[in-house]
């Protein structure tokens, strides 16, 4: 496909259609979006039919289906944002209204780890608050064993069963393939008791688990409404060549940072990228600037340098298209100071973009035409340094009107929901938007379309 040429994918039933010179709005049903491009001139760069699971006749048949609960908790366990199970609640009401037995594999933190929960109680209650008290909603402290089973076998049309964290079954993360994963206990357990395996998990389709990739092999599988809705938009931020496109990166994740860097500038998806964070410091050490020796030891504490020589490779190749911070915030005496990188360095850490850094980067982001932004600029977490996430964010909001802007990352999303500006799309994952935009393969993604014999590009 010509780099220049506009390219815009929409969902059309269970069809994602890529046109080509072509306008509409995203908030229109797809019905009105179809007749509008009907009538519009346009040229069909491809069409792809994905298995959707909203074209599957479901009435009485038992789904299993995948959706990723997984949301942050506060020090006694409680849920502190629901927003992946109101998202994930969406397609459950969908399989319940039309009367599916809807039983739900999700999961919660990793084994060891402080968010951690083997039981989904706590998650199943937020599901129930969501969805009312007009659907029968179950939570069975068991996965496949045999009160899971009997659980499983005495459901309704219409019921809705949430099983305990997959991650609490011991073969769940072990590195295997779809069909390596199918002879686990899990899935020997359960798929025989199910019509149907639905993925809903984008924010988990990174991840070649048991639960995500072992039912594809032996049962019809399909995708969830939310799953489409990620690929529909992270299509089209990767392939919408209309006018300028500005990549913005933040955070302290090279390793994606850098892969989805290669990934849209080797392409020509991104005429520039933005950074900020930890991933910024990389570039700024790489081009000759001391940055102070706190900044070092914590960039040194979390193997940034280990990324030294990538980024190199990375402004010599298109030093012309990475913007870096011109001015750094710091902290000193209680207050929030400014300096330029050409001043550097300072005793004490950098924490944020400073004021010339937003102005450059924000003309630069309101001349283009599609937006991405993934991580904060700086410690978003202290209110002294929200300044560069925040003003970043306002100006990103400012090319939805006319162009299409996709958001993000756990902070950026944080960021989002407390200035409420308009952006086209906010997903809802992190570690798996970055994977998909870095043209990484999604082997959740991957073993469905694989079953179906298609390609996405």
């Amino acid at each position: 496909m010509h780099a220049h040429v506009h390219c815009t994918p929409i969902i059309f039933k269970n069809v994602l259609v890529v046109v080509l010179n072509a306008e509409y709005q995203l908030d229109i049903p797809a019905m009105k979006q179809y007749k509008k491009l009907e009538a519009s001139k346009k040229r069909w760069a491809y069409m792809v039919k994905l298995p959707s699971i909203t074209d599957i006749e479901v009435k009485g048949k038992t789904v299993l289906l995948r959706v990723d609960f997984n949301s942050p908790l506060d020090e006694n366990k409680k849920i502190k944002s629901n927003t992946r199970i109101k998202v994930h609640a969406e397609t459950i009401k969908f399989l319940s209204d039309k009367g599916a037995k809807t039983v739900v594999l999700a999961h919660q933190g990793r084994p060891n780890s402080e968010d951690f929960t083997e039981t989904l109680e706590a998650h199943t209650e937020e599901l129930k608050k969501i969805l009312g008290e007009d659907y029968s909603i179950t939570h069975i402290n068991d996965l496949y064993g045999e009160t899971a089973k009997a659980a499983i076998k005495q459901m309704k049309k219409g019921d809705i069963l949430v099983l305990k964290n997959v991650r609490s079954n011991s073969e769940e993360m072990e590195k295997k393939t779809p069909e390596e994963h199918a002879q686990s206990n899990l899935v020997k357990n359960l798929a025989p008791l199910a019509d149907m395996f639905v993925n809903d998990a984008f924010s988990a389709a990174h991840r070649g688990q048991a639960s995500l990739v072992g039912f594809v092999p032996v049962l019809p599988s399909y995708f969830g409404p939310v799953m489409l809705r990620e690929i529909e938009n992270m299509l089209k931020a990767m392939k919408n060549t209309e006018g300028h496109n500005c990549y913005i990166l933040g955070g302290i994740k090279p390793k994606e940072s850098f892969d989805l860097m290669e990934n849209v500038l080797s392409n020509n998806y991104a005429d520039y990228v933005l950074l900020g964070g930890g991933v910024s410091h990389i570039f700024l050490k790489v081009k000759g600037y001391e940055l102070g020796k706190e900044t070092e030891d914590f960039m040194k504490n979390k193997g940034l340098f280990e990324f030294t020589t990538k980024a190199e490779a990375l402004l010599e190749k298109y030093s012309d298209k990475i913007v870096l911070p011109i001015d750094v915030a710091y902290k000193e005496e209680g207050t929030r100071k400014e300096i330029e990188v050409e001043k550097l360095p300072i005793e004490t850490s950098i924490l944020d973009i400073g004021s010339q850094s937003i102005e450059k980067f924000s003309d630069i982001i309101k001349k283009s035409y599609v937006v991405v932004m993934n991580g904060p600029m700086g410690k978003f977490e202290e209110p002294l340094f929200k300044k560069g996430t925040m003003e970043i964010l306002r100006a990103v909001s400012t090319v939805t009107k006319s162009g299409f802007t996709l958001i993000g990352g756990g902070h950026t999303e944080a960021a989002w929901k407390e200035l409420q500006v308009p952006i086209s799309y906010v997903s809802i994952a992190g570690g798996a938007m970055l994977r998909f935009l870095s043209g990484k393969k999604m082997p959740a993604i991957e073993a469905i379309l694989n079953k179906h014999n298609i390609k996405l590009f």
